[in-house]
């Protein structure tokens, strides 16, 4: 499952409107988030990634232009529906590795491509390299150059039809693997072997190799530390082990957190805790509406923990948006004014880490509807 042509469309289309928005002639972007979300072309997570250097062109109104190496042409035409122009990336006679100066020297090339003048023009400053920033400010030496990273991230934060079908599936895939850890986990397992497992179901389940990361992290030492990748500890009986577990599946992430206790059953005062962030989840599902800040979210979270004596052992953002990006606007924290609107998605996780205790923390994905929201990620909380 991809995103679709159709949402591509949409997604350049808001693109555009931001444009004129901000009086600009032309916007040029490389991000490869940023590219990912406007062509449905996103480079891979493995080193050849770096050799790889998209740029999309998108002027106030008419057609974008698509420059991407020549070995990835055919794939950008799957959701992509735009004119492209593109640079060979690999020849035997020439060289194997492409490098920006390579993409640079056949963006030059192809000058007659793209937009002859501009006065102001957008870049996403944050992320492209000086080879091309430098180009294009010999390209529209009189104009003046604009970022508009932080406008991007905006109009990432609502998701188009199609972005969110792909979402649930990487949730559906992130469950697969709770499933697999809850089956799986037992004392003298090691926290390595346990992800290996997870990952190996996931990729069964996708039928393709995608990218499964997250914290696992077992024992009340090293839960008291909130997260951390798999180790070589071997899992103790009666560990208590947080699993926040992510999955990258074209394009897009789900992220998602639970508590297991291996080996037993939880003691009264381990599911006193658990009930009380379950709890603490379902007052904040309550505020997940359109016109809500993300303030006000952290601050019901940091309240109903406070009530039951625990907000002093919680210590992070109270959730935030997911995407393109694992954490992306909006953010629940104390900082965060901005109100949320239908299509964005958004993870609450409460969690507390005391010592003498360990930590426990759960987290779920949620759509913003026009009315509330929709619980997306059904995996049980169980402990």
């Amino acid at each position: 499952m991809k995103v679709t042509a159709n949402g591509t469309a949409k997604r350049i289309a808001r693109l555009q409107k931001e444009i004129r928005a901000q009086e600009l002639d032309v916007v040029y972007l490389y991000d490869p988030k940023n590219v990912g979300w406007a062509t449905g072309l996103f480079r891979d997570l493995n080193a050849t990634g770096e050799m790889k250097h998209p740029l999309l062109c998108a002027p106030a109104a008419g057609k974008p232009v698509f420059y991407v190496n020549h070995g990835l042409r055919g794939a950008a035409a799957e959701t992509y529906g735009g004119p492209m122009t593109d640079y060979m990336c690999y020849d035997i006679h020439v060289k194997m590795v492409t490098f920006p100066e390579d993409a640079v020297a056949g963006l030059r090339a192809q000058r007659k491509r793209f937009p002859g003048h501009a006065h102001r023009v957008g870049v996403d400053l944050r992320y492209l390299p000086a080879m091309f920033l430098n180009l294009l400010r010999e390209w529209y030496p009189s104009a003046e150059f604009v970022d508009v990273s932080a406008a991007l991230n905006e109009l990432r934060a609502v998701k188009e039809a199609d972005e969110i079908a792909v979402i649930r599936e990487c949730i559906r895939l992130d469950e697969i693997a709770y499933k697999t850890a809850r089956a799986a986990a037992q004392p003298g397992l090691t926290e390595a072997e346990l992800y290996g497992l997870c990952y190996a179901a996931v990729a069964k389940e996708a039928g393709e190799p995608l990218y499964f990361m997250g914290d696992f992290v077992a024992g009340a030492k090293r839960c008291r530390g909130a997260g951390g990748p798999p180790t070589n500890y071997r899992i103790q009986k009666g560990d208590v082990t947080i699993l926040d577990l992510w999955v990258y599946y074209h394009g897009y992430w789900a992220d998602m957190s639970r508590t297991f206790v291996i080996g037993r059953k939880p003691t009264r005062d381990e599911t006193k805790v658990h009930d009380l962030l379950r709890r603490t989840m379902e007052t904040c599902v309550k505020k997940l509406k359109p016109g809500v800040t993300g303030k006000e979210v952290y601050q019901t979270m940091h309240d109903t923990l406070d009530a039951a004596g625990w907000a002093e052992y919680w210590f992070h953002h109270a959730g935030h948006g997911t995407g393109c990006h694992p954490h992306e606007a909006p953010f629940f924290i104390p900082a965060w004014t901005q109100p949320l609107q239908a299509g964005m998605v958004v993870t609450l996780e409460p969690g507390v880490y005391r010592d003498g205790f360990g930590g426990m923390r759960i987290e779920d994905n949620f759509l913003i509807t026009k009315t509330g929201c929709e619980r997306l990620s059904r995996y049980p909380h169980g402990l």
